[in-house]
C-alpha cells in the first residue's frame, strides 16, 4: 500500500511525499489528464532532485522499497 503524505508547490513545481507502508515493494504511478508533466525527478526530502524519472503519456512510475518515503519533484510548463 502506498500512502499520499504531501503535496506541495515549490517554485512552480508540484511535490509529492509518498510513502510505502507495506512490507513489499510497490510501485507508485502519478498522472492525470489535467497535469503536463515537463519534467520528473525523484528529490530527498529537503525537495532536492536526486535523480532524473521518465515518463510517459502524462505519468510517473517509480518503484518504492518497503516502509521507505519517496519524494517525487513534478515540474510541468507554464
Amino acid at each position: 500500500m502506498v500512502v499520499l503524505h504531501g503535496l506541495a508547490v515549490a517554485g512552480g513545481a508540484m511535490v509529492i511525499r509518498m510513502q510505502n507502508a507495506s512490507d513489499e515493494a510497490q510501485v507508485a504511478r502519478i498522472g492525470s489528464a489535467q497535469l503536463r508533466i515537463k519534467d520528473a525527478a525523484l528529490s530527498d526530502l529537503l525537495e532536492h532532485a536526486t535523480d532524473a524519472l521518465s515518463f510517459s503519456n502524462g505519468a510517473v512510475q517509480l518503484p518504492i522499497p518497503p516502509r521507505v518515503i519517496a519524494v517525487v519533484r513534478l515540474e510541468s510548463p507554464h
